[in-house]
């Protein structure tokens, strides 16, 4: 499939999202999540232990240091933590002492090189493009029919959408999973289609995405959540998408262009440096 209209993303947006506001999606919210805020008083050894799941779900495992290093915390503290998740199954430790997921996960852990390589291409301009709109930027990433966020830069604004790192999405409402999903040929859609059946008239909504080079969501994956995205390329395959983030009663609807702008700017330079990234990250993806 042609990068071209990846790379030149162009006005409006997909079926049923921008165009028609957030009316046009309401007969596919029966399933939408409301929306999620930081807690106020969150329980931070609850919350410690989810980042470093996370972590290891993502990089495919984690170190004692680099644990303490996510956490801010020490090492001992970080030590314990580990050490419980190891207790109930949720990881478990290698001869090399690295952590990784454990039976309890239910998961297939990302391979770490391809994703650790994406996330440093994209931290610079996940900085830059969140200074420049005022808005939530994450990365997202797809297996199979979900889609999951890898990194994250929250907004600055009081009313704004926080960070959703870690967070696990179907693909076919995410901005973010749509934009790659759009990348596949007919029989592997067909194949995702049979293993968990897209919506009636997905196949029509990809279609307006690759012809417009970005797509968005409207309160599909939480109610009062809008979501803009366009797909990162290595070696002409998506292997991400950019993402920005914002509510709902913010998204610009009918005039998206200037989002669409800087997310492109932020594409092609996070295209650039994955290119200059050498031959492992090339080796690694062709493990997957």
């Amino acid at each position: 499939m042609s990068t071209q209209s990846q790379r030149n993303p162009r006005s409006s947006a997909a079926i049923g999202d921008a165009n028609r506001g957030p009316s046009a999606a309401a007969a596919r919210r029966a399933n939408v999540r409301r929306l999620v805020d930081k807690p106020t008083y969150m329980v931070e050894s609850v919350h410690n232990a989810l980042v470093l799941l996370t972590e290891v779900r993502d990089q495919g495992g984690i170190r004692l240091s680099d644990a303490a290093t996510v956490l801010g915390v020490a090492e001992s503290t970080a030590h314990r933590l580990l050490s419980t998740l190891a207790y109930h199954g949720f990881i478990s430790q290698e001869p090399d002492r690295r952590y990784v997921a454990g039976a309890q996960m239910g998961i297939e852990p990302a391979l770490a090189g391809t994703q650790r390589a994406l996330r440093a291409a994209c931290q610079p301009e996940l900085d830059r493009i969140t200074r420049a709109t005022n808005e939530t930027a994450n990365v997202m990433v797809r297996t199979g029919t979900l889609s999951r966020t890898i990194a994250s830069v929250e907004s600055t604004r009081l009313l704004r959408i926080g960070s959703r790192l870690g967070h696990v999405t179907e693909a076919h409402r995410a901005a973010g999973g749509r934009v790659m999903l759009a990348e596949l040929d007919s029989a592997s859609l067909h194949a995702l289609d049979v293993e968990s059946p897209f919506p009636e008239g997905f196949a029509e909504l990809l279609a307006v995405v690759r012809a417009r080079g970005y797509a968005t969501s409207i309160n599909e994956v939480e109610d009062g959540l809008s979501s803009i995205a366009v797909a990162i390329h290595l070696d002409d395959e998506a292997i991400g998408a950019l993402v920005l983030l914002l509510p709902s009663s913010r998204f610009p609807f009918g005039s998206e262009a200037r989002l669409v702008k800087h997310l492109a700017t932020s594409v092609e330079r996070i295209e650039g440096a994955l290119r200059r990234g050498g031959p492992e990250l090339v080796v690694d993806r062709r493990r997957s």
